[in-house]
């Protein structure tokens, strides 16, 4: 089975384990600390309510503009993502673009 994401959201595998409710909810310890995931899948470009096009970010790597895509590692703000009913175990979830913090990147 193939999960897309609805336009203005990403598809993650929550890597952070630390927080875990009995639920399968992830709440980090400090609520200023970012979480990790890695992406899955990548939602089509979302308008918003002012008229403008919301992509996924777009990061600046080595002076090259790099969108985010499938394996890349993120962080994203705590308390956003939201679990895929049935999939806890799999620790998937759905991530809105606009909580995204930043992008793992190894040189």
């Amino acid at each position: 089975m193939t999960i897309i994401p609805a336009p203005g959201f990403i598809l993650i595998e929550i890597l952070d384990e630390k927080g875990k409710t009995d639920q399968g909810i992830y709440v980090p310890q400090d609520q200023s600390e970012p979480m990790r995931g890695k992406v899955l899948a990548v939602g089509e470009v979302r308008p918003t309510e002012e008229g403008y096009s919301l992509i996924a970010p777009i990061f600046k790597v080595n002076n090259k503009s790099v969108m985010i895509k499938p394996d890349d590692i993120i962080f994203f703000k705590p308390h956003t993502a939201q679990n895929l009913p049935g999939y806890a175990e799999k620790k998937q979830a759905f991530c809105p673009f606009e909580v995204i913090m930043g992008l793992e990147v190894h040189e």
